[in-house]
């Protein structure tokens, strides 16, 4: 009786640590998912004011491009890298896995880049009024590879639970997003402005990620031997994230297209107000997963 009172009282303990863990992370996720939200809603009034509806509707529409092409280029391996980082660091595979997947996600983020620049004049006629815009997309294009090389450095941390370093890189890159956006808009650089504050930050945190890393796990050619089982578990994540894109994102490029840049630009303002609500349930599936 004395030693199952004694098992009762350690299994106790240990559900009680971990509901303290996961507790203590919500918390700190919590502040990284709120420092995302409260990024679109304080560059909202700044950008409609300054660029106007027209030109705030082109940068919802060409940042919501570049995302779904960063979100393909993962090919669904950030899922992999999260489900079997605790196996294969017990296996000591960490450090190729790791580079494998960085380089392989980065050479296609690449390659979706450079199809975009050379799609860039048709995609501006049918989407932003007239082809002048080409140049907006094809500077946004850039960043594909980096938001893909910092995500999976960022997605890295979540899976070795580093939740605090995860939740800070989130809150550096939004805060200085914001006062760099803020800077360049105002100096007159417009859409530029806002897309050079967001290439510049994503590469801070890519830099400063991946140097991290590199001192956690070391460095090492890759040998992408992980490819074909993280692919086989990763790319039926793709369409999901396709879909989602489609059904939260594809109404824009409609309004866009049968009316313009303005109507589209107005109705994303609503809608970003509307999905502040995110902030309550985005920190729960950042931990859970």
């Amino acid at each position: 009786r004395c030693c199952r009172r004694a098992g009762w009282r350690r299994q106790s303990y240990s559900m009680s640590s971990v509901y303290v863990k996961f507790s203590r992370q919500f918390g700190i996720a919590s502040f990284a998912s709120l420092s995302v939200y409260l990024r679109n809603l304080l560059l909202v009034p700044v950008l409609t004011r300054t660029l106007g509806a027209s030109e705030y509707g082109a940068w919802v529409q060409i940042f919501a491009l570049t995302e779904l092409l960063a979100a393909v280029a993962l090919l669904g391996l950030s899922h992999a890298l999260l489900r079997f980082m605790a196996q294969r660091r017990a296996e000591g595979m960490v450090a190729d896995d790791f580079f494998s997947i960085l380089t392989a996600t980065a050479a296609t983020g690449t390659v979706l880049a450079v199809l975009g620049v050379l799609l860039s004049d048709v995609g501006a006629e049918a989407f932003f009024d007239s082809a002048d815009s080409g140049h907006l997309l094809r500077m946004a294009l850039g960043l594909v590879p980096v938001s893909v090389t910092s995500s999976m450095v960022l997605f890295y941390f979540r899976a070795s639970r580093r939740i605090l370093l995860c939740s800070s890189l989130h809150l550096v890159e939004s805060l200085g997003y914001v006062t760099l956006a803020i800077a360049f808009v105002f100096s007159g650089m417009g859409i530029l402005g806002v897309i050079a504050a967001l290439l510049i930050l994503r590469a801070l945190v890519a830099v400063v990620g991946a140097v991290l890393v590199i001192r956690q796990i070391g460095i090492c050619l890759p040998t992408f031997a992980c490819l074909r089982p993280f692919l086989a578990f990763g790319l039926p994540f793709v369409p999901l994230g396709i879909f989602t894109w489609v059904t939260s994102i594809s109404d824009r490029y409609v309004l866009a297209y049968y009316f313009d840049t303005g109507t589209s630009g107005i109705y994303s303002v609503s809608y970003g107000l509307g999905s502040l609500v995110g902030i309550f349930f985005s920190p729960l599936f950042f931990i859970l997963a």
